[in-house]
């Protein structure tokens, strides 16, 4: 047997680039943790339960906690190094968000009509509040103390890792750490289309005449102001996210073809951005069918490079002896290109409200479901193998318990949709969100968990395939 393998290219490992490695992925970890946290305290229908006495040290606990599990990946004595180098990265990507703390209102009515009234006018909505360098830089000098401290307290409670891991194995972990920045953005992509607060914000990329990062939270009392304008923060996480895995790739991935990868991710992201703040303005129905389903296919983009970049998609690849191990590979392409279909069939029932697709998507969903339980028990009947045994089963069982979820929740979401008689109203925009009906919670939760949990079966499909596909190089 002959084999075609990529050239692998073994960048030299120093301790700086580990340590600036750690530093990045467990920052990034505890920014995606943070800013999940935030969006939840400080919805409109949640601040009263958590007031800034509140919600401020819950923030800072999960700084905190987050920055002292990580650091236990790393040797005891460059625990309180790498604790200060997260805690400074965390403080500087949570400046997006903190950003809307040090900036007010101007007196302008919190009413959307009345803002946009004021911005056509050229009425500046916020202004940024005296003392805001001085906060910004007080956050980042408190957010690095705070992950210094539980550097120390991670390196004196000792056990953890006993050696640093090199800096591709970091960068296997923070395209892990992406592929979760991602998930909250596609929930609060559904919490968006179903509640009918895309036009939310009249303007684009700014937020009512002004810069988007300066808009005050006071002034996102609307729910659907809130979501709308959230969304665009948390778009812009996930695009810089992006950008620095793709920095960090083209310095330690191990392959050519993973730079490439890892470009495309980017260009993927911006032009993802784009589409959907294009769509808010020109309001063109293609715009949003290809923003809703380019979504999820860059989750699974990204979750197949993440697998790609493992030790142990690494040595399943460049095991000659694996050959022997036959899996379905062409059925994992198969049950991606089936869940591209159901995805592009959800998206005409979200946005158009389609009654042939939604009966389409009905009828089709048992062929998807059917092919991730035969694909995956094929994974899963290889776990006696002694080498990748493990690895294969996780592979196979993951997609087959989140397809099983998915058909439950389809059933559950589809009661939702067909009892939810504002499905047909036009969404509103600022001049009439205050006229819009309320808000269903629970069809909102329900129909949004369908769409959200279909984003993870599409990821863990993906990685399924990245798998099977892993020897498709090599020839006898």
């Amino acid at each position: 047997m002959s084999t075609i393998r990529p050239i692998s290219i073994e960048p030299q490992e120093t301790p700086s680039a580990q340590l600036l490695g750690a530093g990045l992925t467990i920052g990034f970890a505890v920014m995606v943790a943070m800013w999940v946290v935030w969006f939840l305290t400080h919805m409109p229908a949640t601040t009263g339960m958590f007031p800034p006495v509140v919600a401020g040290p819950v923030l800072l606990a999960v700084l905190v906690v987050g920055v002292w599990a990580g650091t236990r990946l790393v040797p005891g004595a460059s625990r309180p190094a790498v604790g200060a180098l997260a805690g400074l990265v965390a403080g500087l990507v949570n400046l997006l968000v903190l950003f809307s703390f040090l900036t007010e209102g101007t007196g302008v009515a919190a009413d959307p009509a009345a803002k946009a009234k004021a911005m056509e006018a050229g009425v500046a909505v916020a202004q940024v509040k005296p003392g805001a360098a001085l906060m910004a830089g007080g956050w980042l000098v408190g957010c690095t103390l705070l992950g210094l401290l539980a550097g120390v307290v991670a390196r004196a409670g000792g056990g953890g890792a006993r050696e640093m891991p090199s800096a591709q194995r970091w960068l296997c972990r923070f395209a892990c750490v992406a592929c979760a920045a991602i998930v909250p953005l596609l929930a609060l992509g559904g919490l968006v289309t179903t509640s009918k607060s895309g036009f939310a914000v009249p303007d684009w990329p700014g937020t009512y005449g002004g810069n988007m990062f300066l808009y005050p939270l006071e002034l996102m009392n609307n729910p659907r102001v809130y979501l709308e304008h959230t969304h665009r923060l948390f778009g812009s996480m996930v695009g810089l996210t992006t950008l620095v895995l793709c920095a960090f790739s083209l310095l330690r991935a191990p392959t050519p073809w993973h730079k490439v990868a890892a470009v495309v991710l980017l260009v993927l992201v911006i032009t993802q951005g784009v589409l959907g703040g294009l769509w808010t303005q020109d309001k063109k129905i293609w715009m949003v069918l290809v923003h809703g389903t380019l979504g999820q296919l860059f989750l699974g983009l990204t979750a197949a490079y993440a697998a790609s970049l493992s030790d142990a998609w690494a040595r399943w690849r460049d095991d000659a002896s694996a050959g022997a191990l036959k899996l379905p590979r062409w059925g994992t392409v198969v049950l991606v290109g089936f869940l591209l279909i159901m995805l592009s069939l959800g998206t005409m029932i979200r946005h158009m409200n389609h009654t042939h697709a939604l009966w389409t998507h009905v009828g089709f969903s048992i062929i998807p479901v059917l092919t991730a339980v035969l694909v995956g028990a094929r994974f899963m009947s290889k776990k006696a193998e002694p080498t990748h045994g493990r690895s294969l089963w996780w592979v196979g069982h993951v997609p087959m318990i989140v397809v099983g979820v998915q058909f439950a929740l389809g059933w559950v979401a589809l009661l939702a949709y067909l009892g939810d008689d504002t499905r047909k109203i036009a969404a509103p925009v600022a001049e009439t969100l205050t006229a819009a009906p309320d808000i269903d919670p629970v069809r909102l939760l329900v129909r949004t968990a369908h769409q959200a949990n279909g984003a993870l079966l599409m990821a863990s499909a993906w990685v399924m395939m990245a798998w099977g596909l892993a020897r498709a190089r090599q020839k006898p």
